[in-house]
């Protein structure tokens, strides 16, 4: 095996493998509430844990259409206006 064969095989495995992350699109996400149509019901009430809290796991996505609240939610308040602390304490 040569120096460009290594590199080679992987290009060839990341073309092949590329278009896999497109074969679930259709998949119907099991445990969400659906309309009688099949449709996700958005108006739902959120699922709640044990404790009795709002249960947010699952699959979140940033909008692509506006992608500027994915790194920072606090980029449309003022100075002094969000008063959040990250819970690791790194103040």
């Amino acid at each position: 095996m040569n120096r460009t064969t290594g590199p080679l095989v992987a290009a060839i495995l990341a073309i092949a493998i590329a278009p896999a992350t497109a074969q679930w699109l259709d998949y119907p996400t099991p445990g969400i509430p659906r309309l009688p149509d099949n449709r996700p019901n958005l108006t739902a009430p959120a699922p709640k844990t044990t404790d009795g809290k709002p249960d947010l796991s699952g699959i979140w996505r940033a909008d692509p259409q506006n992608p500027k609240y994915f790194g920072d939610v606090a980029v449309g308040f003022k100075a002094g206006e969000f008063d959040w602390v990250p819970e690791s304490g790194l103040n």
